[in-house]
């Protein structure tokens, strides 16, 4: 199964613009501003949200990100676990890295 990518039509059917709560200066390059998108349209018909859904890995949901972030979209790759959760991923394009708290089964 393919999952839609935020440049496929209806990655953002029924989704709505994020504020900028943090006041930070961009609109997010991957997700244009919407935190996330569909991964599939009408998985759930019926529901009251019908579709599958997902959260942008850009900018974290916010749909604003920093300047830091801007420059390009990110493709990270799981590096290594630094013990207690919190692992260390490697951006594919810039060799830019984060550290952040992730759950033990992801």
């Amino acid at each position: 199964m393919n999952y839609l990518t935020p440049n496929d039509p209806g990655a953002f059917l029924d989704k709505t613009l994020q504020s900028n709560k943090e006041n930070l200066p961009h609109l997010c390059p991957k997700c244009k501003g919407y935190g996330g998108w569909n991964l599939i349209v009408n998985a759930y018909p019926g529901n009251k949200n019908p579709h599958f859904s997902c959260i942008c890995d850009q900018c974290h949901g916010w749909g604003w990100v920093s300047e830091m972030d801007f420059d390009h979209v990110h493709e990270w790759d799981r590096g290594t676990n630094e013990g207690r959760c919190l692992t260390r991923y490697r951006c594919q394009i810039e060799g830019c890295t984060r550290s952040k708290l992730v759950d033990s089964s992801d």
